[in-house]
């Protein structure tokens, strides 16, 4: 019966954890047999990707198993990343049963890959923007939360946050057209990259894009390398269909800890420094409270 289930399955004497039988399903899917797998302990360190994944399903298994000598003990549901025979890794769920009568243990695996990679291209569309494919305003959001709500270290560091908005976009966009007014937007997010790491860059909306990097040693001194080094970048015109097109911007930029303490507060705090610098002289930068 176990062998004519669809679902990878395989069994285990307890407390030994001898690896008995494996259905047809488990070696069409992993690619191996029970004769190569030996023990569940030789199984997880073998195959198991992850030290963190191989921890909680050693456990959860032997936790179950030396609790009670009778009766059924269900194994909760664990997410793996597994190598099969060919190298390939796939992501499986993972749950079980104990019998503790029969002295056996049974597992099965559920490959939910394919919704997982599914989750991933929503979670990119969520958190992308489609234009210039970088990171947009919810993606922003995620970083900050992920570093202050569940990181102290990141809570305590420096940070800096650079509010970028390009000079005169609206007259662009009137005298070339929307089509060659993307085609700025996407060179300029490509000049952009070029001078600081992708992974710190954001399209907030607009014509505004977003620089914010924690974990910095000397804020201020991040602020002014980057600003002039992108300032420079902007420099040489950018190529359209329509031709070459002078695109300059202004930078305000705001400091964690000092200026703020929550994201909200950094990008107002940049913003009243952009709009300065654009009142005083656009096509430059300044620091909030620093010019």
């Amino acid at each position: 019966m176990l062998d004519a289930m669809p679902i990878p399955l395989s069994w285990a004497t307890i407390p030994s954890g001898e690896i008995v039988f494996c259905n047809r399903a488990f070696v069409r899917y992993f690619g191996y047999s029970a004769s190569e797998l030996s023990t569940v302990d030789n199984w997880i360190d073998s195959f198991y990707i992850y030290e963190s994944e191989r921890a909680v399903a050693r456990s959860s298994w032997k936790e179950r198993w030396l609790a009670a000598s009778s009766g059924v003990d269900e194994i909760d549901d664990i997410e793996l990343h597994i190598r099969c025979s060919d190298g390939k890794v796939v992501t499986a769920l993972h749950r079980g049963i104990i019998l503790h009568e029969l002295g056996i243990g049974i597992a099965i695996f559920e490959d939910i890959t394919a919704r997982k990679i599914a989750e991933e291209r929503a979670r990119h569309i969520a958190l992308e923007d489609a234009l210039t494919g970088l990171r947009n305003r919810r993606a922003l959001q995620a970083q900050w939360d992920t570093e202050h709500l569940v990181s102290d270290d990141a809570a305590r560091s420096r940070a800096a946050l650079l509010l970028l908005d390009i000079d005169g976009f609206k007259q662009i966009n009137d005298r070339y057209g929307h089509n060659v007014g993307d085609e700025v937007l996407v060179g300029f997010a490509d000049r952009l990259r070029e001078g600081v790491r992708n992974d710190c860059i954001y399209r907030y909306g607009g014509d505004e894009f977003v620089i914010y990097a924690s974990k910095l040693k000397d804020a201020e001194i991040f602020v002014s390398s980057v600003c002039e080094r992108i300032l420079s970048l902007m420099r040489p015109p950018i190529q359209s269909t329509s031709g070459p097109i002078d695109v300059r911007c202004t930078i305000g930029a705001s400091v964690f800890p000092e200026n703020a303490t929550e994201l909200k507060g950094l990008i107002e705090r940049a913003d009243e420094a952009l709009y300065r610098r654009k009142r005083i002289r656009k096509g430059t930068w300044g620091l909030y409270g620093q010019d």
